[in-house]
């Protein structure tokens, strides 16, 4: 119990600044019947981070805005730009605009696209479904991406509009939180480099090239 108590503690007050970060992922979860936010960070070399984690939900304003200055505050540097990948909430992109400016860029979650859209599928079609739209999003080459999932689209807007649409658009007290730190700290043991991890330095350069600029003058 103290443990997990200490994980909890360690992770809130983890300081940020010596990483190279250059993405953000902010998700909410829910675990008996108590929502929580977490927050991952990915560096230019790949590696993931959790960064932090609170009670609430990503639609609240307040709590959205207050996960934004708490990363702020132990170090996470808000005058550098970052890609913000969400789970769709209009609360949290609007806290990101109030607290890292308008020029930010901000992508929604490839996962919960496909889970939106999919709950809107009669259940014989959802596999197949979602197959396609995973094979899509693994493409390297952004316009083949993009024509093949204009195309699923267009296939749902004739066959399921209601789909098509979703696609476009414990116990009491802190056990939770602290099992819930636990559970996220031992998994970062195990975190694999990102994806496609070779880019991100290509997509750093791009969010910030007064940074390049200045490395190379140096």
């Amino acid at each position: 119990m103290r443990a997990t108590a200490n994980q909890l503690r360690e992770l809130c007050e983890r300081r940020l600044e010596k990483l190279k970060l250059v993405a953000l992922l902010i998700d909410g979860m829910e675990c008996a019947r108590q929502t929580l936010v977490v927050a991952l960070g990915v560096e230019e070399n790949g590696a993931k981070h959790v960064l932090g984690l609170w009670p609430g939900a990503t639609g609240n304003a307040t709590v959205a805005k207050a996960l934004l200055e708490d990363l702020v505050a132990r170090g996470l540097n808000q005058e550098r730009r970052y890609l913000f990948v969400l789970d769709g909430s209009k609360a949290l992109r609007a806290a990101i605009h109030k607290v890292f400016g308008e020029e930010v860029e901000v992508q929604r979650c490839p996962l919960h696209k496909r889970r939106n859209g999919k709950d809107h599928l009669p259940k014989p079609c959802r596999g197949e479904y979602d197959r396609r739209l995973r094979n899509a999003y693994a493409l390297s080459s952004y316009p083949e991406a993009q024509q093949a999932l204009e195309r699923r689209w267009r296939q749902l807007c004739e066959v399921h509009p209601s789909a098509a649409r979703n696609v476009k658009r414990w116990r009491a007290g802190d056990h939770i939180a602290r099992w819930t730190t636990a559970g996220l700290l031992e998994a970062e043991k195990k975190f694999r480099q990102v994806k496609g991890y070779r880019e991100l330095k290509e997509l750093n350069r791009i969010l910030n090239p007064e940074l390049h600029s200045q490395a190379q003058v140096a």
